[in-house]
């Protein structure tokens, strides 16, 4: 541009403002390609954040579900089990202490 301040607006040829505007509005243009691609980029990471937190909580569903199916065979049962089993390793244990050569009969406990 070649005019002075002091020469005002008007003493600037038109094809120099139309260049200044065109120049303004391909700034403008850049800036805003520019800032869409970012918010682009940004949608993108949030899209593929929550695809893998879905991820998760889907993995996270499946094992909690799979768990919930192994335990709900054994119910109420499985205490009475758990307990039968261990009566059992400690009375075949004992069978085995006393088998030993030189082992102290074995105490009665209980209906013995």
């Amino acid at each position: 541009m070649t005019g002075t301040a002091g020469e005002g607006f008007g003493a600037l040829p038109f094809g120099e403002v139309a260049r200044a505007t065109v120049a303004a509005e391909e700034r403008s243009l850049e800036l805003a390609q520019a800032w869409a691609e970012t918010l682009r980029e940004l949608v993108a990471d949030q899209v593929e954040g929550g695809q893998a937190a879905l991820e998760g909580f889907t993995t996270t569903q499946a094992q909690l579900e799979l768990a919930r199916a192994m335990l709900a065979p054994l119910g109420a049962a499985q205490p009475e089990a758990s307990g039968d089993l261990v009566q059992s390793w400690n009375d075949a244990f004992l069978r085995l202490l006393e088998a030993a050569p030189g082992a102290p009969p074995r105490r009665p406990v209980g209906g013995d």
